[in-house]
């Protein structure tokens, strides 16, 4: 089974909806374009897939697919993906100015169309482990008053997800009682979270995670940069909450944060980890080492599918993110939880989704196809 056409599009997405009714913040869009990818092959299978978009970069994203990637996987023989995968990984060493985020949203739609030649789901093709995966929310941030993330928190836990977590970085004075007033809200034991996006200087981070560790988070999420490694060994040594660390740092980076002086859990979604193939290698090296690989959402529908299907294959993580879907790309909503909180593995071929290109045709404003 070889790759005969790769398919581009540009898919203009209303920001609105990201922004829960709140004004558009200074020097936002309010579309925002998605590059959605389509790999076909000679028996007529198509995979799907996706990158971020929310930073106007889909037409760049386009020019890579056609320049870079289109001609090494055009009459790609699908057989040994696995050597593909490796031989592209080491190509984008030398370009610079890409990061593995690339191959990932490559490796998605491949994984897609293994498995509907295969008539299995991407989770069984790796191994299911588990069907249902609890999960988690993480915070809107557009909020008025304090007060508002205590209400949102409490309705997260109505809801009956399993935690609940805050995208916070504006520093000890306005986060910290942010902290106190979700802490209050849900009682002590709820699992809460923080997530600084490392905004933080180490004394900030410091400062407030000691009001971490009296308020019992379960962990506490880049609070610094990754690449400031000595410094999370220092939050380490003088903080109880866990670190969760690693997000940001590619494949062949993640052993340096495999060490329990440097954080306790470390993190990774099939984008950023170079797909479903790096992420499952990343599980595999954080379980031979006694951590959990808490799997981030990429905040992208097809992307976190991905996650999905590999969460649902390992045990070491214990949940999974989720973001309201924000763009109606799925005839049926995958990451819908039900009433324990839990997301349901999709169990078709492939990714196991269905696209409604009725949405997805009226909101392309870009098509392009590359074939030889």
């Amino acid at each position: 089974m070889k790759i005969t056409k790769i398919e581009t599009r540009i898919l203009d997405v209303d920001a609105s909806a990201w922004y829960k009714g709140k004004p558009l913040p200074a020097g936002e869009w309010a579309t925002w374009p998605f590059p959605l990818l389509t790999i076909v092959t000679d028996e007529g299978i198509r995979g799907y897939s996706m990158a971020y978009g929310k930073q106007n970069e889909a037409r760049a994203i386009v020019c890579l697919l056609e320049d870079f990637f289109a001609p090494r996987l055009i009459g790609q023989d699908l057989a040994d993906w696995d050597r593909t995968w490796a031989a592209l990984k080491m190509k984008l060493r030398d370009l610079r100015n890409v990061t593995e985020a690339m191959l990932g949203m490559v490796d998605v739609a491949v994984w897609d169309i293994l498995g509907k030649a295969r008539n299995q789901s991407v989770s069984q093709m790796l191994g299911v482990k588990r069907q249902r995966i609890p999960a988690y929310q993480t915070s809107t941030r557009f909020f008025d008053s304090v007060e508002g993330f205590g209400r949102e928190a409490q309705a997260v836990k109505a809801a009956g997800y399993h935690g609940y977590k805050l995208h916070i970085w504006a520093g000890p004075k306005q986060d910290i009682p942010v902290l106190e007033t979700v802490r209050a809200a849900v009682g002590p034991d709820f699992p809460l979270m923080i997530d600084a996006t490392s905004r933080y200087t180490f004394d900030e981070a410091l400062e407030v995670g000691r009001v971490l560790d009296r308020l019992n988070f379960h962990w506490y999420e880049e609070p610094i940069h990754d690449d400031h490694v000595a410094g999370l060994r220092e939050l380490t040594a003088q903080l109880k909450t866990p670190l969760l660390c690693a997000e940001s740092v590619d494949l062949d980076q993640l052993p340096l944060y495999l060490d329990r002086n440097v954080c306790a859990m470390v993190r990774g979604d099939c984008h950023i980890k170079a797909g479903i193939t790096g992420l499952s290698r990343a599980m595999r090296m954080a379980e031979a080492k006694g951590f959990n690989l808490e799997i981030h959402a990429a905040a992208t529908p097809l992307l976190d599918v991905g996650n999905l299907h590999v969460a649902a294959a390992f045990t070491n993580s214990r949940f999974l993110e989720v973001f309201p879907l924000y763009f109606p790309i799925f005839k049926h909503n995958p990451y819908a939880i039900d009433r324990d909180g839990y997301l349901t593995v999709p169990d078709g071929p492939g990714l196991g989704v269905e696209l409604d290109f009725d949405w997805i045709d009226n909101q392309t404003k870009k098509l392009a196809e590359f074939a030889r």
